[in-house]
């Protein structure tokens, strides 16, 4: 449904209703006998109603005050007056030709009738038409439809005559002339009551009188009927308001004690605000220095870290070499010591040499004596004795000469065992020691990646005390800043209330004017 949908009729708004209308015209003493004689002049009306209105046209345009007004809104509306002229006066024309067609019908000068009025009216309010000019009209208009009655007899008016010797011609009845012209000061009395309620309720509209709130008039009754509450609900609606303007003035005044002291401790806040943005910056300054020096150490701390696995590594590859070291020496030592076993071996060896060689030696002595015995026969056989005893002397020798050897071989490998034994020693406590600084290292690792890990979270908690403060800082500077907003909002709410207050003021002069007791 579109707002015109919804926007109630003016008949409805003002209440008009067919039996009201049949009550105001049976008031105005209007018969059916006189809608019948304006019925039976629509012939009339046609062949004169673009005259007398563009008459009326000219009149109204004419008159020194009317013709300035309506020049103005020609003016105002970029329409030349004279095209603004010849529409008013057509407009007059058509509505006063619509009078006999509406006489002529069953049901004539009805609410669609009434209702049309009521927005011409309305129209001629809007445009600030004052009524004394609108209302003017209708004398005027009597006069020239009298005229025109003269100037042209309607028909129902005509008497035929006929003369002694002459031709018959048209009389006039003027007691037709004056029952038409009666019948028409009554519909324009009709028209008027149309105009004149439209005005005033138009009035009443734009003053924020609501007409739908004054309740219904009944049956056979309108809005008129219902005058006396419009005047006083417009009566009331204006004393509140004189009395609402004795109030805002008091609360103007309480406002701008209130709004005084407000402004004052906006001031104070923004002293405070300007204060602690500036430690806030401060602090910011302080929070980002500790969070550098953190961050530092926090780099040293990785350093140390890196240090310590590479010590780590190097303690493990040399407890590693150490072990290693210590396997190779013992394996050396099971191998000096099983030579030197050997070498006890050959030396016992040597020694059954020395004494075969000594028993040899015997032997070839012996068998030397026997050979001598023999005599010649035995010569050969001591030859070999002597060989004999000679390679047992020489096996001798040398078995003695090894078996020297052989113990300066035993003792310097019973010393290389000694020394071996002794490097396996100190190669274990060397591993012991590697061991204990891997340990050692591992636990400073440790330790070192604790210390990291501790100062990672003071990098993050001096990061988010710097963030917080650059936070807070911007925080109070806005604040700073919004309380100066807000100061000057104050200062421009205070001159507000001010002006408010002067125009309550000036509205109470105003309304001392009004008699409302």
């Amino acid at each position: 449904m579109t707002g015109d949908e919804m926007k109630p009729s003016a008949a409805s708004l003002y209440q008009i209703d067919e039996r009201g209308l049949e009550l105001r015209r049976t008031y105005m003493g209007m018969t059916a006998a006189e809608l019948e004689l304006l019925g039976g002049m629509q012939a009339w009306a046609e062949r004169n109603a673009d005259a007398i209105g563009a008459k009326l046209a000219q009149h109204t345009f004419g008159h020194a005050s009317a013709g300035q007004f309506l020049a103005d809104y020609s003016s105002g509306k970029g329409i030349r007056v004279a095209d603004l002229q010849r529409g008013w006066g057509a407009a007059q024309a058509g509505h006063f030709k619509a009078i006999f067609g509406e006489a002529a019908k069953p049901g004539g000068f009805g609410v669609s009738y009434f209702e049309s009025l009521l927005g011409v009216g309305a129209l001629h309010s809007r445009i600030n038409l004052p009524l004394k000019w609108f209302l003017g009209t209708y004398p005027v208009f009597v006069d020239l439809v009298h005229e025109a009655m003269l100037a042209d007899v309607p028909e129902p008016a005509r008497v035929a005559k006929k003369g002694l010797g002459r031709r018959a011609t048209d009389g006039i009845d003027f007691r037709v002339i004056a029952d038409a012209e009666r019948a028409i000061s009554r519909i324009f009395n009709y028209d008027s009551q149309a105009i004149v309620e439209s005005f005033y309720y138009d009035t009443f509209t734009a003053m924020g009188v609501n007409l739908k709130t004054m309740g219904q008039a009944g049956p056979g009754r309108d809005i008129s009927d219902l005058f006396a509450d419009v005047r006083n609900t417009m009566h009331a609606t204006l004393k509140s308001f004189n009395d609402s303007t004795f109030v805002v003035q008091e609360m103007c005044s309480g406002m701008n004690r209130s709004l005084s002291e407000t402004g004052q401790a906006v001031n104070e806040l923004a002293l405070s605000a300007q204060r602690v943005a500036e430690g806030a910056a401060r602090q910011a300054d302080v929070a980002t220095q500790g969070r550098s020096a953190v961050d530092q150490a926090s780099a040293a701390a990785s350093g140390a870290t890196e240090l310590s696995r590479e010590g780590i590594e190097a303690a493990i590859e040399a407890t590693t070499s150490l072990n290693d070291a210590r396997t190779r020496i013992e394996e050396a030592a099971t191998a000096i010591t099983a030579l030197a076993a050997r070498s006890e071996q050959v030396g016992g060896i040597v020694e059954a040499i020395q004494e075969i060689s000594s028993q040899t030696n015997l032997l070839a002595l012996n068998a030397a004596i026997e050979a001598a015995r023999a005599g010649e026969k035995g010569k050969g056989f001591a030859v070999v004795a002597e060989e004999v005893r000679r390679l047992a002397e020489r096996a001798a020798q040398s078995a003695a000469d090894a078996g020297g050897i052989i113990a300066g071989i035993q003792a310097e490998t019973n010393d290389a065992v000694e020394l071996v034994r002794d490097a396996a020693s100190r190669t274990h406590a060397g591993t012991e020691s590697s061991d204990r600084a891997r340990i050692t290292l591992e636990e400073i690792d440790g330790a070192v990646g604790r210390i990291t890990l501790e100062l990672g979270g003071m990098s993050q908690l001096t990061s988010d005390i710097a963030e917080y403060a650059e936070e807070t800082a911007a925080s109070a500077e806005e604040m700073s800043a919004t309380t100066q907003q807000t100061n000057a909002s104050t200062q421009e709410i205070v001159s507000s209330v001010s002006q408010l207050s002067a125009q309550s003021e000036a509205l109470s002069e105003l309304t001392k004017q009004l008699e409302l007791a």
